[in-house]
């Protein structure tokens, strides 16, 4: 479990027990309820639980064979006592559209909200216009994930509790990226993980050079699937991901397997958006690859 946990990028610590809670990933909740321990896990508030594919299956809300693909990328293998299973038990669900949902229960981002966003991420205030981004219930920042005329994802910042999370309902089916547009024919993009990174990188390659998009994985560096890299010119791509095990890991398979260029953050940074508060930009360093 502790090896799906930093696949999903999922923030945990071990107690003395050797057991973890985690927050559910399909509700609110103030208090983590996902029960945690070396091969199992169990969630309180709806009474389910498993083993490490069940968890992928319903953190990830895909089937049982998408689990098994996701798993089956990583070095090693998790598989060797759960290929017993029946791979017709799970169906894969359809995306939502939330878009009714993440209007009706938003507005625009009031003082406070903006405030936050330009101390937390050293980015200027017309990029929430441009991403889109608004207020929620509690002044958190709601998020949407655009998709082929749909919202099928609205992730959630709260920056008094630093909590991230998903709306219920929300399922990964593409790329992020503003608009949910995919880069055109012949034009550069850079891969990323997260909103953050994604919203600091578009800034910095719309600052040097118009002909460069950025695009984000909406569910970490440890959540990707091959279709949606469809229609892009895969020469023309770049990935650049978080400094730790899960990134490293990534970034490795996206070389191998669609054969990306790649960047690596300097080591005393975590991730872009750190790197971009402490002056540092990603985007030059692109830019120097490509001469």
């Amino acid at each position: 479990m502790w090896d799906v946990l930093d696949l999903l990028e999922i923030d945990y610590s071990v107690g003395p027990r050797g057991d973890a809670f985690i927050f559910a990933w399909d509700r609110d909740e103030r208090t983590p309820s996902v029960h945690v321990n070396d091969t199992l896990w169990h969630d309180f508030g709806s009474g389910t639980g498993g083993d490490v594919i069940s968890f992928i299956e319903s953190y990830a809300s895909c089937s049982f064979r998408r689990a098994i693909e996701i798993l089956e990328r990583q070095e090693g293998s998790l598989l060797n006592d759960v290929r017993h299973r029946n791979p017709t038990q799970v169906k894969a669900k359809e995306p939502q559209n939330l878009t009714d949902k993440f209007y009706s229960e938003t507005s625009q981002p009031g003082t406070w909200l903006r405030s936050q966003f330009i101390a937390k991420h050293q980015l200027p205030e017309h990029i929430m216009g441009d991403w889109n981004l608004r207020e929620g219930p509690g002044g958190a920042l709601w998020i949407p994930h655009f998709h082929e005329g749909i919202t099928p994802m609205v992730k959630v910042r709260d920056y008094v509790t630093g909590k991230k999370m998903s709306v219920p309902g929300s399922m990964a089916v593409g790329l992020y990226s503003m608009a949910g547009e995919k880069p055109e024919p012949g034009m550069n993009w850079v891969l990323c993980e997260g909103e953050s990174d994604t919203w600091t990188l578009e800034f910095q390659l719309t600052e040097i050079d118009h002909e460069w998009q950025a695009v984000g994985l909406p569910s970490g560096a440890g959540k990707w699937e091959r279709e949606w890299f469809d229609d892009m010119d895969l020469s023309k791509g770049v990935v650049c991901f978080d400094n730790d095990v899960a990134g490293e890991r990534a970034a490795q398979q996206l070389v191998a397997q669609l054969g990306l260029r790649r960047i690596t953050l300097p080591e005393q940074y975590n991730d872009i958006n750190e790197a971009h508060r402490d002056g540092y930009s990603v985007a030059m360093q692109v830019q120097e690859l490509m001469l």
